[in-house]
């Protein structure tokens, strides 16, 4: 992340993501200022609490068809792509969510989604993250699409390879490395997907073109060997490496739905008893590997040799789930290290989610109005590096903390920011402001307390803006009754 590219005030921040280049006249750049601006206001509050103009003017801007959805998302990219050749290697992490569009704004296009009462678009992202903290850099590739009504008919296993939903990793892999090598990137990208990315044709794939993926297993696949299956094959290997882990205590299933069979009321007091054993847990864990073959039955498929790694635990808590994890990988795996570094890889996979919340809860995404699928797509390419800004500046204060803040914040932000620290009696650090004071500050504007045990997140700080945003606000108009009453 580049510290100058840190901004907090939202014209500052789309003027250093888009030019008036990327939209086919003047009055539209000025419209997307104020619908970025828009944006950073309803943070915190619904959409029904802000004027209708500058909603209005917000949707006129989405619909609009002269805008280009793939002109404004190249640029908002951009950034993260400057940010790859810092580093020599680089973890993309690939996920869907789902957009529920259901409701009296519904547009017409909106495919069946998981639930069957729900309506809306699919989003996959691929997020760039560092191999040490797992901090976000920003939002490498964005595809949107709605679904066929016709995929209801769960015809999937005789549609060929590019007509089913999965190509959205093969593409996202893709596009992103087609950019990088545009770019002459010396960067190694390492892509992550969860269980829905287990298909033959990802590990195929990123065989053919050498890409390096890490997925978590979902299948027990038929492997070449004695055994024939993937997870006899990694449980009948010897143990590589063991080590203690704290993890998260989760309640075993199988005792959960006992308890459901029996009733409410059962259930009810053991998931009271497990909850005052506390939220984690030291797990005792062992790591087996193997090279095994994938095969596939299917005609035209062929072979595919990846690595394996299975993480379990043994002797878990009574009531508590075990542990047990299994990645396949195009990675080098020839020794333990090697395979405790692809797990830790592939922890850093969650590091997409945030991302995704702050779309969803800090930004609204499901409740903003949209007439169809390509309206969303341009809302979605100014939504992408407004989520990673939020997201930047919740990492920003534990990687450089003593960085001074003068550099990235204008000084009459600052000095309302003090303003409205001694206000609210919060402490001001008697030197010159860092970075860490400064989110600190922020944050207890949001209502953070501070704790030795826990950093503040990404709500807290922009709620803190929000609330900085007001004072602001109040303040200007009580200096100026005041210069007006002196007169």
């Amino acid at each position: 992340m580049l510290l100058s590219e840190l901004r907090l005030e939202p014209r500052a921040l789309a003027s250093a993501v888009w030019s008036s280049e990327c939209v086919p006249e003047l009055r539209l750049w000025h419209r997307l200022l104020k619908v970025v601006a828009l944006l950073f206001l309803r943070f915190d509050d619904p959409t029904t609490r802000l004027p209708r103009a500058p909603r209005r003017g917000a949707q006129r801007f989405w619909d609009n068809p002269r805008v280009s959805a793939t002109s404004l998302l190249r640029s908002a990219q951009r950034p993260a792509f400057d940010a790859l050749a810092a580093h020599a290697t680089v973890l993309v992490a690939h996920d869907t969510t789902e957009v529920n569009r259901t409701g009296p704004n519904e547009p017409d296009d909106a495919g069946p989604l998981r639930s069957n009462t729900a309506r809306g678009y699919l989003v996959h992202s691929a997020v760039a993250l560092t191999v040490d903290e797992h901090r976000p850099l920003g939002v490498l590739d964005t595809q949107v699409w709605t679904r066929s009504w016709k995929l209801k008919q769960q015809d999937h296993k005789h549609r060929p390879n590019h007509q089913r939903e999965s190509i959205k990793w093969r593409r996202g892999i893709r596009r992103v490395a087609a950019e990088a090598r545009e770019r002459k990137l010396p960067t190694t990208l390492i892509h992550l997907m969860d269980r829905e990315g287990d298909v033959h044709a990802n590990f195929e794939f990123a065989r053919r073109h050498k890409h390096l993926v890490v997925v978590r297993a979902a299948h027990d696949h038929r492997v070449r060997g004695s055994t024939g299956m993937l997870w006899s094959t990694l449980q009948a290997r010897p143990v590589a490496s063991a080590w203690s882990q704290s993890v998260r205590n989760e309640l075993s299933n199988d005792l959960r739905k006992q308890a459901r069979a029996a009733g409410r009321d059962a259930l009810d007091a053991l998931e009271a008893a497990h909850k005052r054993a506390g939220p984690r847990r030291e797990a005792q864990l062992q790591l087996r590997f193997a090279s095994v073959t994938l095969e596939n039955t299917k005609k035209g498929k062929k072979a595919v040799e990846v690595a394996a790694i299975l993480v379990q635990e043994n002797n878990a808590p009574a009531g508590s789930e075990a542990v047990e994890w299994m990645v396949l990988t195009t990675c080098e795996v020839s020794e333990a290290s090697q395979a405790r570094a692809v797990m830790k890889h592939y922890e850093a996979r969650y590091g997409i989610e945030p991302v995704h919340r702050i779309w969803k809860s800090g930004l609204h995404l499901e409740s903003e109005t949209v007439a169809n699928v390509e309206s969303f797509r341009r809302l979605m390419s100014v939504y992408v590096p407004l989520a990673t800004q939020i997201a930047r500046w919740t990492y920003v204060s534990r990687e450089t903390p003593r960085a001074p803040a003068a550099p990235h914040v204008a000084p009459r932000t600052l000095a309302i920011l003090k303003e409205a620290c001694r206000f609210r009696k919060i402490a001001l650090p008697r030197r010159a402001w860092t970075i860490e004071d400064l989110v600190m500050r922020l944050a207890q504007l949001g209502g953070y307390e501070p704790r030795p045990d826990r950093k503040p997140g990404w709500i807290v700080i922009w709620r803190g803006w929000r609330e900085l945003q007001r004072f602001e606000a109040i303040f200007n108009f009580a200096k100026s009754s005041g210069k007006q009453d002196s007169s």
